[in-house]
């Protein structure tokens, strides 16, 4: 079995025993606010076996079909977890609007708290291991399924609260709006998980990771490297892919070309923890890439030197050459 995901089809194992926990809780108080929870844990157990699949999936090797690799899967499946947790908010907001009707008191309160609670916080932890494994694996589809562990104990601590106001006061009408309350949580959260699947499926690029790519492209670039530019980065899976157009002295030879691409390769990976996949482009350089050439055996130079332009996220995104005379940088 692949060491990726026996830990989480342990945790999965385990959810099926929680929500059995939540089940008897809602049978045993017919609690709107558990209710709510018990709604949250199927999704989350649904979600969990389609996340399962699609990590696994995502580090099959790459074929004739799937040159990039099969990572964006990741992205789908956070997709659906949080189209899922969107549903369950709605469900969890209709049954409280109409148990605030009713205006009944749940049964034996005393019982729905403890079990609630303590399937509540087991969850949290689960949770949180998720998120420990998504930043290892660079795993969006783990870090939904963290998210929603999350959102689920905070659920399960609301409707503990809640229960235990009811217990206190008496009052029946804060079960179903501590339901009302913790849909609205699971549905801020399923908004968040939507947004960065999205992003991921349409190549947003990581603005954090690209500013530290750049800054030390910038800072430790050698003087042969007049400039780079149309620079791409986006993840999937768990690896990154920089797609970068290097100028370099039209008068080198090929092998020189070669061993100043590997140079600025190793460099960009040196940022990573993780596998990354280049494909970089050396273009020549032009007479208008002399005024920021420092390159000193030049015999070739139209211009002379007159000065560098520091490498930042919006100059290496541009298409073309730099110089001196564009307004775009």
């Amino acid at each position: 079995m692949n060491p990726i995901i026996r830990l989480p089809l342990g945790l999965l194992a385990l959810g099926f025993l929680l929500l059995a926990v939540k089940i008897y809780a809602y049978s045993s108080t017919h609690s709107v606010a558990i209710l709510s929870d018990v709604l949250e844990s199927t999704v989350h157990l649904l979600a969990g076996g389609l996340t399962i699949f699609s990590v696994w999936y995502a580090r099959q090797p790459r074929d004739a079909s799937h040159p990039y690799g099969h990572g964006k899967i990741e992205f789908i499946s956070a997709a659906f977890e949080g189209l899922l947790m969107a549903i369950t908010a709605l469900g969890i907001a209709y049954q409280a609007v109409t148990h605030l009707a009713e205006g009944r008191l749940p049964e034996r309160l005393n019982l729905g708290l403890v079990l609630t609670l303590g399937a509540g916080m087991v969850n949290g932890a689960i949770g949180l291991v998720y998120k420990r494994m998504a930043r290892k694996q660079r795993s969006v589809a783990f870090h939904a399924e963290g998210e929603h562990l999350l959102s689920d104990f905070y659920t399960s601590l609301g409707v503990a609260v809640g229960l235990g106001l009811v217990l206190y006061t008496g009052i029946a009408w804060i079960d179903p709006a501590i339901g009302l309350v913790m849909g609205g949580i699971v549905g801020y959260q399923s908004y968040a998980v939507l947004r960065k699947a999205l992003d991921g499926l349409m190549d947003a690029a990581d603005v954090r990771v690209l500013e530290r790519v750049v800054a030390t492209l910038d800072e430790q670039r050698k003087e042969d490297w007049i400039d780079v530019h149309h620079f791409r980065l986006v993840h999937y899976g768990g690896r990154y892919h920089v797609d970068a157009h290097m100028t370099l002295p039209h008068f080198w030879d090929l092998q020189r070309v070669h061993d100043e691409v590997d140079a600025m390769e190793a460099l960009i990976a040196s940022t990573f923890e993780h596998e990354v996949e280049f494909s970089v482009h050396s273009d020549p350089c032009v007479p208008d890439s002399c005024s920021l050439c420092r390159v000193a055996d030049c015999s070739v130079r139209s211009h002379s030197f007159e000065r560098t332009i520091p490498w930042t996220v919006k100059n290496v995104l541009v298409d073309g050459k730099h110089s001196l005379a564009r307004e775009d940088l």
